[in-house]
């Protein structure tokens, strides 16, 4: 009989305003924008988006050699190439793992109100026979507005499928983790589009560590020339989870030094296929889209790290050793990464997103970049 590990991390919680919606009862199309990694054996992986496959009930994601199902009972999981792990990540679909039993009126605590109760990683009977061991990890805590995170819900489950025989998983198998949906998004917690400290940014006084930057500086950009700093924000976080780097190796997209960027900051790739696709040479891709686990790697060394925003009167293209990258962008979502003081300070010198423009370039979402990357 397969032994199941269950464990579970807290890291950095991430907060919603939001409660558990009345029918907590998630069907595969209330999945619909969730993010799957697969890594297989030989070190190769693919990113999925979840997709709901019908208007009521069922949904799904599929790749170059997995494909997964679910409607409301079983999750169905079919891979032709041996799997290592499988990461899900429902807070693009504003939902959770409910991985305790307690209900709300336990007196031991132990369940977020609304959630009622719920269970872990487990396997369809007809499959508990597999030789070895299975660990479902759940990691990025989910609170509620003013209140602690209690333990019960989280974002992500990964399943680590390398103690079984063989070292991984090849064919069919059923399985479930109870999930809930919330009656709205999370809070936006991941550092918005900013350089990371010590990166050197083109001015009219050559290259300067972007820290060292004032407001009024004078910035070369790639479309207006030398750009007056409107603004700078700071912020420090450890170098872990969703606050951890990318780090870009010396060349890794043409001609520049390593850097490190947020996982949100958007860098400018040129490209063919993109103007054949979308009719722009020119489109900006988020850096945690571009990981390769080769020339770009996420840096979660636990460092503490500092952040630096730079904000012109319009959204401008930047170099920062010698990478073309976008400067910070005041939309509703990343500015909700700040905390009220500053936010309201963004706010009375833009006012909200419309009123300060549009984005420099096409901005690519997550499932698109495949088409215009070279193989």
């Amino acid at each position: 009989m397969t032994t199941i590990n269950i464990a579970r991390q807290d890291g950095t919680p991430r907060e919603t305003a939001h409660t558990v919606r009345e029918d907590t009862s998630s069907r595969g199309v209330d999945l619909d924008g969730a993010q799957v990694t697969v890594v297989y054996t030989d070190g190769t992986s693919e990113t999925l988006t979840w997709q709901a496959l019908d208007p009521y009930t069922t949904g799904g994601a599929t790749g170059e050699n997995i494909n997964m199902f679910f409607g409301f009972s079983w999750h169905e999981l079919s891979a032709t190439k041996p799997i290592a792990s499988l990461e899900i990540d429902l807070a693009p679909a504003n939902s959770v793992f409910d991985t305790t039993f307690a209900m709300d009126d336990d007196p031991a605590g132990g369940s977020t109100p609304t959630s009622k109760n719920g269970f872990p990683f487990k396997l369809a009977p007809e499959y508990e026979d597999l030789a070895g061991t299975i660990t479902a990890t759940y990691s990025d805590i989910v609170n509620f507005e003013d209140s602690a995170a209690v333990g019960d819900l989280y974002t992500t489950m990964t399943i680590d499928f390398t103690g079984l025989e063989g070292g991984g998983f090849v064919g069919d198998l059923q399985w479930n983790s109870d999930i809930d949906t919330l009656t709205g998004p999370y809070k936006d917690s991941t550092p918005p589009p900013c350089f990371v400290a010590g990166t050197l940014i083109a001015t009219d006084l050559g290259l300067l560590p972007v820290e060292t930057l004032e407001i009024g500086a004078l910035v070369a950009t790639r479309d207006h020339g030398l750009q007056p700093l409107r603004w700078i924000g700071r912020s420090r976080r450890r170098a872990l989870g969703r606050d951890a780097p990318v780090v870009f190796a010396a060349n890794a997209l043409g001609r520049h030094q390593r850097i490190a960027l947020s996982p949100n900051h958007r860098v400018l790739i040129a490209s063919e296929r993109a103007e054949l696709l979308f009719g722009q040479s020119e489109v900006l891709v988020k850096a945690k889209d571009l990981v390769n686990d080769g020339t770009i790697r996420v840096q979660a060394d636990g460092a503490e790290i500092t952040y630096v925003h730079l904000l012109f009167d319009r959204h401008e293209i930047l170099t920062g050793n010698g990478l073309d990258s976008e400067s910070y962008h005041p939309g509703l979502q990343t500015r909700a990464s700040f905390d009220a003081a500053t936010e309201d300070e963004v706010l009375r010198l833009f006012g909200d997103q419309g009123d300060y423009g549009p984005t420099a370039r096409m901005v690519l979402k997550s499932h698109e970049i495949g088409l215009v990357l070279p193989a």
